[in-house]
């Protein structure tokens, strides 16, 4: 019988090999499939661990907090011109935020995060202004 190329080269390489080289490629063979499962579970936990924490925050969504700024004895183009650094608003909205807190006591200024109302606080505290936060 005659054999094909491909098979006598087939033969005489297994013929040359030593068992040193199969084990050889045998040990890669199987680390490169090691690393290709391994990539792949870790791809599958961190996909269960995204969709948890989005659950989780569908459930819960951060309360909101209200930025009280209460009446002040100083003049109010100083509190106006105080309640434009801190706050992004335009001068005529700090005026008159100034003078509805003079007329009722206390105005909400601002609805924001709790951190960024506290941040609020701190800052007009700083110039000597009067604020407060409470939950929305």
């Amino acid at each position: 019988m005659e054999q094909s190329l491909l098979e006598f080269d087939i033969i005489n390489y297994a013929d040359t090999t030593t068992d040193d080289s199969v084990e050889i490629l045998q040990m890669k063979q199987q680390s490169l499939l090691g690393r290709a499962y391994r990539r792949g579970k870790k791809l599958l936990t961190r996909e269960k661990e995204d969709t948890t924490t989005k659950t989780q925050e569908k459930e819960e969504p951060e309360q909101l907090w209200r930025v009280m700024f209460h009446n002040s004895e100083y003049m109010p183009d100083r509190v106006a011109r105080e309640l434009t650094k801190v706050f992004p608003i335009t001068r005529m909205t700090a005026f008159d935020i100034c003078v509805r807190a003079r007329s009722e006591g206390v105005v909400t200024v601002d609805i924001c995060h709790k951190k960024q109302a506290e941040k609020y606080v701190r800052q007009l505290s700083k110039r000597g202004l009067v604020a407060t936060i409470q939950p929305e």
